[in-house]
């Protein structure tokens, strides 16, 4: 059986993906990616852009055209299959992108295109590029020790997976939630097609009148038309996240302490980790607060 994940062509073949097609997809092609990535830093020196650089580039898009189709179908078409396929390639994705950051042979290749000739004749944005990668290799902890490591590696794959459980929190509350309105003046304005939605949902729940949903095509049919000046505030004022089918404190608070924990597990930070985003979380109260090193997540 042909996987639709693996062919190659210039758009996504959403309408053939299946659930079965997508731990065997991502598997394939991290597997091949890893031998590539052991042959260009097998071969010896000195590397260029085009030995180096380029190669990785078409290593990373072939992942990521077969990744953003299944990231895109499991916020927009979620189902239990779907969620239970997307939740079995995070280990791998996770391994791999520790791996590749803290890949030692990897970035002495980069060191050593950034200290050759060739990298002077490259233009700013390939230096940038370049510059980039070696920064991000420091901020995977390439220098650390192989306890620290591995110590990384676990909070970063912690740290997809609670990605993960809010991101699935975030879609059951956003379809969990409803407001029945009995009213019909309070649809005033709202088009026909609108409202044929919304009453075709209520006759499904048993319910009289006109169900609203988060569905964006409502949403965006009472926001851009409701002529009853209460209608909009009533019916998107309670955000998904207010749900009791969100259970958000559990998630939330252990991805920020995850997320300390990530920026401590590092000792010895280097410069690049003063840039804007990191020296905001530095410097607010909240992360000032000190959390024991030996406590669990």
């Amino acid at each position: 059986m042909s996987n639709p994940l693996l062919a190659e062509r210039s758009l996504p073949a959403f309408a053939a993906i299946r659930p079965e097609h997508i731990q065997p997809a991502v598997e394939k092609v991290i597997a091949d990616n890893r031998a590539a990535i052991d042959a260009i830093t097998a071969e010896p020196g000195p590397h260029t852009w085009y030995s180096l650089v380029a190669p990785l580039e078409r290593l990373e898009d072939r992942l990521e055209q077969v990744w953003a189709p299944v990231s895109h179908l499991n916020a927009v078409m979620n189902s239990e299959a779907l969620r239970e396929a997307y939740n079995a390639c995070l280990p791998m994705l996770s391994a791999y992108h520790t791996d590749m950051g803290q890949n030692t042979a990897l970035y002495g290749a980069f060191r050593e295109l950034s200290e050759s000739d060739d990298y002077e004749r490259l233009d700013q944005d390939q230096r940038q590029s370049v510059d980039n990668a070696l920064r991000d290799f420091q901020l995977a902890g390439v220098a650390l020790n192989s306890q620290a490591k591995q110590r990384y590696a676990e909070i970063a794959a912690r740290l997809s997976e609670l990605s993960a459980r809010f991101q699935e929190h975030l879609l059951d509350a956003t379809d969990a939630w409803h407001h029945d309105i009995i009213d019909a003046d309070a649809l005033a304005g709202v088009p026909d097609s609108a409202l044929g939605v919304m009453a075709q949902s209520a006759r499904e729940a048993c319910v009289e009148g006109w169900r609203v949903s988060l569905d964006m095509p409502v949403v965006q049919a009472i926001l851009g038309h409701a002529r009853n000046p209460n209608c909009a505030p009533r019916c998107t004022r309670p955000l998904p996240l207010g749900h009791p089918t969100l259970d958000r404190k559990p998630v939330s608070s252990i991805t920020i302490q995850s997320c300390v924990r990530f920026w401590i597990c590092v000792p010895n930070k280097p410069s690049c980790w003063a840039t804007p985003t990191t020296q905001r979380y530095r410097l607010h109260p909240k992360w000032r607060t000190p959390l024991s090193r030996s406590s669990t997540f």
